[in-house]
């Protein structure tokens, strides 16, 4: 990932961003962990142009525009409110990235893998 500014440059690794990103992911109440994807692990999901650079249950990418797409698979807690952990993921994400590096994700996409018990 990349930020131009009037000083320079910004190149943060995906993996960074990655790291980040889990460890927000984590604290969000109603999440149980990280997911691997059921299906299409490996290069582009769905054919969204988006590449996958990250590890276990976080996907950073860039789309066809150049613009930072980051998936997210995800556990929630049974009886929780799955749309509102959702957003609350994307909020928690969208200002974490936005404090370390200053940029906000174009897209947060939050996919939910699994319900389970506590």
């Amino acid at each position: 990932m990349h930020k131009d500014s009037e000083y320079g440059r910004l190149s943060v690794n995906d993996e960074i961003l990655s790291q980040l990103t889990s460890r927000a992911v984590i604290q969000v109440p109603g999440v149980l962990g990280l997911m691997l994807r059921s299906k299409n692990q490996e290069g582009t999901h769905d054919g969204s142009g988006v590449m996958e650079h990250a590890g276990r249950g976080v996907s950073i990418g860039v789309d066809s525009l150049g613009r930072v797409v980051i998936e997210i698979s995800i556990a929630v807690r049974y009886g929780v409110r799955i749309k509102d952990v959702g957003l609350e993921v994307v909020r928690t994400v969208d200002q974490v990235i936005w404090d370390a590096v200053s940029l906000s994700p174009y897209r947060v996409v939050v996919h939910v893998e699994g319900v389970r018990k506590s």
